[in-house]
């Protein structure tokens, strides 16, 4: 997956489910062996978030009533 894979035509992050499920199974691989080795905890835990912050797929919501 290529950054332009990414990107909108205004610059913009975005990306299909599919797309963001390949990059987030990557990115999982790569913090399994960070934290191996104790590489930038901090640093990978915001990475996440992010990833999650522009997440494609719906994420179920609190009822209110």
């Amino acid at each position: 997956m290529t950054g332009r894979d990414c990107t909108t035509d205004r610059g913009r992050w975005a990306t299909n489910s599919l797309k963001w499920c390949k990059l987030y199974e990557a990115f999982v691989a790569f913090q399994v062996q960070a934290e191996k080795y104790g590489l930038y905890a901090e640093e990978i835990k915001r990475i996440e978030g992010d990833l999650f912050a522009h997440c494609p797929i719906p994420q179920p919501r609190k009822m209110e009533v």
